[in-house]
Formats: C-alpha cells, sequence, structure tokens
C-alpha cells in the first residue's frame, strides 16, 4: 500500500552531471559572439565602408585599405566590486589583483591609447564597390553627442564584407573566424594573384618568422598575419597550394603561389590575430543584467568609442573615452538582437539597467562628456559641471532614444542602481558630493558632508522627478543597490560611515564601525545601511545601519512580492548581525553577508555569513517568486560551502552563485563558475522560472562553455613590459537548476491528484530525480525525520518519512500543518538542500488507496473483520479476494480526512484506546448510493491512515468495478471500484 509508485514526471539528468548538463545551458562570454561588419551609415567617418569591432582592435574598412586601431590599454583589471575603499593616502584597497575601484567609476582610464595600422592596397582599383553578405539579425544604434541629426538607428550588420575587383579579377572578402578577422583574396580564373601588394603603415617593423606568419611590431606589441591558407576547390574538395607571404625589393608585401590551376578559381586566407586587448569586441567590461519575460537577455556596460582615425601616419592616437552601451542577446545568449551605444566626447560607463513588460530597457551610469546625448524635454538637458548620473531608455529594439538625461550638480554625481515599478517610475540610486545636485520633495534637503547617498523617483517619460533626496550624514555615505515594490516604495542598500546617518524604526540604531585605515589617515570603518523610502520619498519607512565594528558594505539588494527586502555585500566584522543564519560565524576575513528584512523592515528573518577563510564578496542578488535569493559575487576561498558546484576551484580567485532556501537556513545550490584563473561575478537576475543570469568578467583560457556559439578565450597580454596581465572577457552565465523535487511533485499518496491540495496528518508522496542513493524504508515507530540521508521540512516543520527511494518519497504531512493553507517544501540531501517546491493545504483532502498503487482500479478495501480484498475472486494473485455482499460492512483505507480526536504527535503510530475518530464524519457512496458508516478515524498502529467502514447499501448495484468514492469538508476523494454480488 505504502511502496514506490510511478512517478509524475521523470527527470534525464544523473547526480553527477545535473549542473554539468542541464542546469548550465549556456556559459558564453558577449565578447566571443562573431565579429560581425556594420554599414558605415554615419555612424563614422565618410571614407569608411563597414567597421568591426574585434579582441582588442576596432577595423575601419575603406575602398582601399583596413585600419586597425588597436588597443593598448593602460593598467586595469577585472573589477572587484568589494574593492570600494577610497582611495586614500596610506591605505590600500581591497583589489586582489591590480588597480580596482568602485563598479564603473571611470576612475581608472580602461580606454587607453590606440595605436594605428594601416593595411593599404596598393596599386588597387581606386573605387572598388563593397557589398555586405549574410545580414544578421542583429543592428547597431548610436546616440553620441547633443545632436539627433547625428544619431543612428538600425544600422544593419553582416557576417562578410565583399569588395569587389580590388585588381584586375580579384575579389577580396572579409569575415570573421573564431573572434579573429580573416581575408581571402578570390583570383578569378585567368587573374594574377602576383597582381596582390599590401603595405603596413604604422609598423616599427614587419617580418615573417620561422612559421611563415607576417610579424608587425607597433607600439611594443604584436600584429600578426597568419601565414595564409592557399587553396583551391575541386569538387567540393579543398586542394591545398604551396605558398606564403614573400617580400618585395620596395618592403611591400605580396603572396608567393606555387603551382595551381590558373583555370579554377584560387583563394588565398590569412588570418589576424592581436595580442594586446581588452575585453572582446570593443565590449569591455559588462557591469550589470536584466531578463524580460521572454528570457531575453540585457546587459549594460562599458565599450571603446568608434572614432575613425582620419590621418597620421604610424603614430599613437588618443581616442575618444569610453562609451556606455546596451546589449540584447536572445535566450540562449548565442545571439545578438541588437548593439546601442551611448555616449559624447569623455567617458560614459552604464553601471545598471532594468526592463519592463515591453521590452524598453532603462540604463544609468555616469559621464564627463559635456555632449552626452540627451532628449527633448528630458529633466536635464546639459551637464551642471564635473562627472553627472544620466538616466536613459531604449525602445524594444534599441532603435529609439525614448528619453535621456543628466542628474547631477557641480561636482561629482554617480548613477549606481536603477529599478523600475508597474506604472514605469523610474528609481535612481548613487553617490553626490555636489550642493546643487537636483532635488525635489526631499526627505533631506541638503548633503549631509562629504559625499551622500540619493535617491531619485523618476516619471516614466523622465521629464521630471517625482522626488530626489540626498540620504546620508557628516561622513561618506554611498548608494549602491535600489529596488522598487507593487506600491511605489523604494528599497535603498549602500554604506554609511557616518554615526548620524538618519534611522527610523531601525533593526539597529547604532553605528557599529570602529576605525579603519592606517594612522595618520584613518577614517570609520562603514556599516551596511538598509531604507524603504516611501512612495513620495519624504520619510523613510524604515531605515536601519546593519554592521559590526569593521568594515561591511551592502552592494545589491531585491524585493519579493510581500515587501520583503534581500541584501548582499561584504562583511570583515565578527560581529555582524546575524539571524537563523546558514552560517553563524565570519570564514575569515572579508565575507559576503545575505540578508532579509521582514516586510515592516523591523526584524531580521535571516542574516548570514557566506564564505570561507578568504575573501568574498556579494556583487549582485535576485529573488524568485518563491522567495530564494541567489546571491554572485567572487571568492579566494577554496572552503567556500559548495551545493551541486559546477567544478572544484580552479583558481585563486572564482565567481560563485548561490542559491538559499526561502528560510536562508539551508541552500538550495551553490557552485564556482569560472576557469583556471581570475573570475568574478558583477551582477545577477533571475526570470520568473528560477533561471539565473549572471554577469562578469573572465580571465580564464578555460571558462566553462556550454552549447557556446565560440567557445575559445580570446585573451592576450594587457599592461606594459614591466606589468603585464591577462585582458579580460566579460561573460554572460545563464543556469538553471533542476530542482531535485519536481514542481508540483508533492500529492496524496493515496489518489496522486496532480496539483490537488493535501491535509495536515496525511500520508503524502513526493516525486523527483535521484533523491535517495536505494530504497531504504522506516523500521522503528515513531517514524524517522530522516531517512537514507534525506529529511524533508515543510514550513521548516520536519516531517516524518515512511521510505525513500531514487525517484519518490513517502511521509507523513505533520499535524502541525493543520489549518494553514500554503507549505514551502524543502528536501535535503545530507546537508545539502534541493530547489523547494510549494505545496497547497486543505482541511480536508480524501483520498482512497488502490491496488495499483496509482488511485484508480481496485480498492484498498476489505470486508470487514476479515483479511479479504473486496474484489473478485482470483483476481489479485497471492491475495485472498471475494466480492462483498449487500448489507456488509467493509473497509476502506484512506488518508487526507482531516482532524480527529485523540491526535497521535506527528509521525507516531494512532492510539486504539481510545480510538482516533474525525471529528466530522464523512459521506461515502457505493455504486452511487449513499451508504451508512459505522466508524471514520485512524486505523489504530498506523501513522496517518484513514479507515472507514462503511455498510455496502442493499440497493448497491451488483459487479466487479462498483465505484466507491468519500466525501468530507466539502472535499470528494478519488474514485475507487470494488466487486458487489
Amino acid at each position: 500500500m505504502f511502496g514506490p509508485n510511478p512517478p509524475l514526471s521523470r527527470g534525464t539528468d544523473d547526480r553527477g552531471s545535473r549542473f554539468q548538463a542541464a542546469r548550465l545551458l549556456a556559459v558564453e562570454t558577449y565578447g566571443k559572439l562573431p565579429l560581425s561588419f556594420e554599414e558605415n551609415k554615419g555612424q563614422t567617418a565618410g571614407a569608411v565602408k563597414f567597421m568591426s569591432r574585434a579582441p582588442g582592435y576596432t577595423v575601419f574598412l575603406t575602398s582601399t585599405e583596413a585600419v586597425l586601431a588597436l588597443r593598448e590599454p593602460q593598467k586595469s583589471e577585472v573589477r572587484i566590486r568589494a574593492a570600494t575603499v577610497r582611495e586614500r593616502a596610506g591605505t590600500k584597497s581591497r583589489s586582489l589583483t591590480m588597480t580596482s575601484r568602485e563598479p564603473g567609476s571611470g576612475e581608472s582610464d580602461v580606454t587607453g591609447n590606440r595605436a594605428l595600422l594601416r593595411m593599404k592596397l596598393l596599386g588597387a582599383n581606386s573605387a572598388p564597390r563593397a557589398t555586405g553578405l549574410e545580414e544578421l539579425h542583429g543592428k547597431s544604434n548610436y546616440f553620441l553627442g547633443h545632436d539627433p541629426a547625428q544619431w543612428r538607428a538600425n544600422v544593419p550588420t553582416f557576417a562578410k564584407v565583399r569588395i569587389a575587383s580590388v585588381y584586375r579579377g580579384v575579389d577580396l572578402i572579409y569575415y570573421g573566424n573564431q573572434r579573429q578577422l580573416e581575408y581571402d583574396f578570390v583570383v578569378e580564373p585567368g587573374a594574377d594573384p602576383s597582381a596582390i601588394r599590401l603595405g603596413l603603415e604604422g609598423a616599427e617593423r614587419v617580418e615573417v618568422d620561422a612559421q611563415g606568419d607576417l610579424v608587425a611590431e607597433i607600439a611594443d606589441e604584436q600584429v600578426r598575419f597568419r601565414k595564409p591558407v592557399i587553396y583551391q576547390e575541386a569538387h567540393g574538395v579543398r586542394q591545398q597550394i604551396g605558398g606564403g607571404y614573400m617580400f618585395r625589393a620596395d618592403r611591400t608585401i605580396s603572396f608567393q603561389v606555387d603551382d595551381y590551376d590558373a583555370a579554377k578559381p584560387l583563394v588565398i586566407d590569412p588570418v589576424l590575430t592581436y595580442s594586446t586587448y581588452l575585453g572582446g569586441g570593443g565590449l569591455d567590461e559588462i557591469n550589470a543584467v536584466a531578463v524580460d519575460t521572454a528570457g531575453n537577455i540585457y546587459v549594460t556596460g562599458e565599450t571603446d568609442s568608434t572614432n575613425f582615425p582620419l590621418s597620421g601616419p604610424l603614430q599613437e592616437a588618443k581616442g575618444r573615452g569610453s562609451d556606455a552601451f546596451v546589449a540584447k542577446l536572445n535566450p540562449a545568449a548565442n545571439a545578438l538582437q541588437y548593439a546601442t551605444y551611448l555616449g559624447g566626447t569623455g567617458t560614459d560607463i552604464g553601471t545598471a539597467i532594468a526592463v519592463d513588460s515591453l521590452g524598453n530597457a532603462y540604463l544609468t551610469g555616469h559621464t564627463d562628456s559635456t555632449s552626452f546625448p540627451t532628449t527633448a524635454g528630458a529633466l536635464q538637458r546639459t551637464s551642471a559641471g564635473g562627472p553627472d548620473a544620466f538616466v536613459s531608455r531604449l525602445n524594444a529594439n534599441g532603435s529609439a532614444l525614448t528619453f535621456s538625461t543628466y542628474l547631477g550638480g557641480d561636482r561629482t554625481d554617480r548613477g549606481f542602481g536603477i529599478a523600475l515599478d508597474a506604472p514605469g517610475n523610474i528609481y535612481i540610486t548613487g553617490r553626490t558630493n555636489s550642493a546643487n545636485f537636483p532635488t525635489a520633495s526631499p526627505f533631506q534637503a541638503n548633503n549631509g558632508g562629504l559625499f551622500d547617498a540619493f535617491a531619485a523617483k523618476l516619471n516614466p517619460v523622465g521629464s521630471s522627478l517625482m522626488y530626489a533626496t540626498y540620504y546620508g550624514g557628516t561622513q561618506d555615505d554611498y548608494g549602491y543597490g535600489i529596488a522598487a515594490d507593487g506600491t511605489g516604495g523604494a528599497y535603498l542598500t549602500g554604506f554609511t560611515e557616518s554615526n548620524n546617518f538618519p534611522t527610523i524604526n531601525p533593526i539597529q540604531s547604532i553605528f557599529g564601525g570602529g576605525t579603519c585605515g592606517v594612522t595618520p589617515d584613518t577614517f570609520p570603518c562603514p556599516d551596511v545601511f538598509v531604507a524603504k523610502l516611501n512612495p513620495a520619498g519624504s520619510a523613510p519607512v524604515y531605515s536601519t545601519y546593519l554592521g559590526g565594528g569593521n568594515d561591511d558594505e551592502g552592494y545589491s539588494i531585491a524585493v519579493d512580492s510581500s515587501g520583503a527586502a534581500y541584501l548582499t555585500g561584504v562583511t570583515v566584522s565578527t560581529d555582524f548581525r546575524t539571524a537563523n543564519p546558514f552560517q553563524a560565524v565570519n570564514g575569515g576575513g572579508e565575507d559576503a553577508f545575505v540578508a532579509k528584512l521582514n516586510p515592516g523592515g523591523s526584524q531580521l528573518v535571516y542574516s548570514t555569513y557566506l564564505g570561507g577563510a578568504g575573501e568574498e564578496a556579494g556583487n549582485g542578488i535576485a529573488v524568485d517568486s518563491s522567495g530564494s535569493a541567489t546571491v554572485a559575487g567572487y571568492t579566494q576561498s577554496s572552503a567556500f560551502p559548495l551545493v551541486y558546484s559546477l567544478h572544484l576551484r580552479a583558481s585563486i580567485i572564482e565567481a560563485f552563485v548561490t542559491k538559499f532556501t526561502p528560510l536562508g537556513s539551508q541552500l538550495v545550490y551553490s557552485t564556482f563558475l569560472g576557469g583556471n584563473s581570475t573570475d568574478q561575478a558583477f551582477g545577477i537576475a533571475v526570470d520568473p522560472s528560477g533561471t539565473a543570469y549572471v554577469v562578469g568578467g573572465t580571465q580564464s583560457s578555460n571558462f566553462p562553455t556550454a552549447s557556446p556559439l565560440q567557445g575559445t578565450f580570446a585573451g592576450g597580454t594587457c599592461g606594459t613590459a614591466f606589468d603585464t596581465f591577462t585582458c579580460p572577457d566579460g561573460f554572460i552565465a545563464r543556469l538553471v537548476f533542476r530542482s531535485a523535487l519536481n514542481p508540483g511533485g508533492v500529492v496524496n499518496n493515496a489518489s496522486y491528484a496532480p496539483g490537488a491540495a493535501v491535509a495536515g496528518g496525511s500520508i503524502a508522496a513526493a516525486f523527483g530525480t535521484d533523491l535517495a542513493a536505494s530504497l531504504v524504508f522506516a523500521s522503528t515507530l515513531p517514524l524517522p525525520t530522516t531517512l537514507g540521508s534525506i529529511t524533508i521540512r515543510m514550513n521548516n516543520i520536519p516531517a516524518p518519512l515512511i521510505f525513500v527511494s531514487g525517484n519518490q518519497l513517502a511521509l507523513q504531512v505533520p499535524w502541525e500543518l493543520a489549518g494553514q493553507t500554503q507549505a514551502t517544501v524543502v528536501a535535503s540531501i545530507g546537508a545539502t538542500a534541493l530547489s523547494p517546491v510549494t505545496l497547497n493545504l486543505a482541511a480536508t483532502a480524501p483520498g482512497i488507496f488502490s491496488t495499483n498503487q496509482r488511485g484508480s482500479g481496485q480498492g484498498a478495501i476489505l470486508i470487514a473483520n476479515s483479511d479479504a480484498l473486496a474484489a473478485p475472486v482470483g483476481s489479485i494473485p497471492g491475495r485472498n479476494t471475494r466480492p462483498a455482499n449487500r448489507g456488509e460492512f467493509v473497509t476502506i483505507y484512506c488518508t487526507g480526512l482531516g482532524g480527529v480526536t485523540n491526535r497521535p504527535a506527528s509521525g507516531a503510530p494512532a492510539p486504539a484506546n481510545p480510538l482516533s475518530r474525525t471529528t466530522a464524519t464523512p459521506a461515502v457512496t457505493i455504486g452511487g448510493i449513499a451508504a451508512t458508516v459505522n466508524f471514520s478515524g485512524l486505523s489504530p498502529g498506523f501513522v496517518g491512515l484513514y479507515q472507514v467502514d462503511a455498510q455496502v447499501p442493499e440497493s448497491s448495484p451488483t459487479g466487479s468495478v462498483v465505484p466507491v468514492q468519500i466525501s468530507i469538508g466539502g472535499a470528494t476523494s478519488n474514485p475507487v471500484t470494488i466487486a458487489v454480488q
């Protein structure tokens, strides 16, 4: 009766590969999307026909030359979001590798210089025709500068560019292969390949090395043209032709080609690589990610500009600063929907992004450009001086800047966080030290001193401030994360060094920070702050410190549908405030922390450290519909808590992604994400299904990929000859965790009705994948709450277990859940908590057991006071069976009949004296005829098993499949059958 039963649905993954195959659906770097070529629609100089962004350089194609603007970056690094301690004399930033400041601060110049290399076609046709081939779906959009007439939208992109008849009978085709630029000279039958002559301008030295590669040295780096592959095709088969580069007496380059069939086309195919770059395809930093309801992925950050070097020989040309960008990728992250660039003449950086239900993208960041693009009617069309925050919105295909505005005063203002509410209002946070930062209906009208956090709410069209307020005390206060709830409340987190930071209804009213820094340059150790502003922004609903005696900083915040706030960041304190923690003590040094505040902000639902003996920081947090928080960041610890990790620790610095159960006391999963070098996660988003989308930076050549568009690392060496490091790439990862318990997989163990509620005290089945290593039955009473390393908690109450197996568990729903309407069910394997599922509860949910253990067919119904099943004679081998007689009593075994008298404890057998009777008498029908019920209650000596003794009506129909049903408390059981004669 209680043995394993067929699952409701079957999983396909196995324990060893659950994450490797099914859960990591796509891990790919945005910089590794294939090279594409944009047609020049005015986004660059008129001489350019097409342009492309390649690893470490931008390619400009004219009719007679290819110009490579090579990146020669200054010292920079994959940034660590924990490294936000202000640059102070005598203090050390918490950078783990190189210069690292606050995320997207722009305080470290990553654009560097651009060295120019021109590959000229000598003696070529001066006016060949350039044509794009194989148009791609993705479009590029440019909103650069103040003048809308200069903006360009829906710029087409192509996989290839053909420049026809560069020499008589010779076409030149450019394309990308594995993120490298390739170009083919296609020589028509009868044409002369010796006519092809190349000149390299900008190189300090050019030579052909021992491998046959053409090597150009420029700005202490190398541009390498691989030895060309020369071939002809015959009947679809490539035939290799010998040959290579050849220097002419005038130091120009041509191709030496061995004997070939001049009656067939000939292809000469070199490959260009450049060893020094920062990021891939000019997309240098990915700072934030958002996901729409369809699963499309939106990222923002900073990228190199499109300035074309119009003149100048072989020289270094300082490029314009970086531009902010927004890119939209398909749900698999392997195709670009659009790439849109925003900027002026200075440095422009996107730090945060949000997307609405229509697919409009909203971003904030900061700009020091006086010509940053703004729109008519915008709140602030001109810079007020110094770096300003900005707020911009793009339409769904990225082709229109529907609004864009500065937001700032005359000093330094930076936007770090953005959120939306349902009506489309926009919420921004960041930091400002401007005395004239624009305020509206402020809670705090003036700067409290040094840098203050700010919170601003703009109307949906960005034309006015609904409110804007300073938020801080006399010391430094930074706002890093912001979220909005359904009522228009705004939730902020960041850090404060002020002992007079505004607190309202606080969990912690006193500043906890001690003294940081080195004498004589000391400063207050910051505390995390968490605040909720009312919809008008006129007052905090609550505002509290959260911290201990050392450095504590909040970086990201999220809010669920109930108004509970979730936050993460970094703590160095050993006395950081915890509550119901997964990890009660600091693992050593800097740990990430994860905390949840109740909707009123009056208490911590949980607050926990997360880390090992090394350094950690939580950089991003997101929450799904079940209330499970997922955190992304970085760790240096080999003993970082892991559950279903993709891999073991492979480098000193690893990105991590960790998902908590709704109560925060256990992990659903926790994994490293990276390869053999530095990997860090900067931001995270989750979609309605709980799929996590993570962005960050990697220096690993073996960063994990699954079904990648292109799976090789594009990095080279950055820095100077005396201080080099591996150039980082951005990455986007999509992680899907297939829960071990099937969604909707907890059901009445008698009826197996999918999605139906169950009652407290009843027997339930839980279906899933790879739950227990083997079939184990409980052998003692009361029933255990751990069996075969499996535990089940329902609303944090342990459930007694009857048996466990690989894909099914049988358990008693704790009596303590009577009267509740819903339960969060969390299964654990040892210390590993699996993904939670939701279970609906009801006062009564009757189910009759069947002999086939499927909830249908022959019922588990005995002739009263016998061991005979009320079934046709001989119908069940090995069992005593006979039909019931009219007027005879039968015992119906069932579960879910609700409350009883003399109720036993959960997991304990039902008593025999006195009996546990149901508080209400069920109605029983046999053959559709009401039957007299003599007893209804728990079956003595069993756990969760009810029995109903009912008399077969004299008027009951006869036969081998007479239906039987039970109704109680407005709920009706599954129908089963008996035999009646």
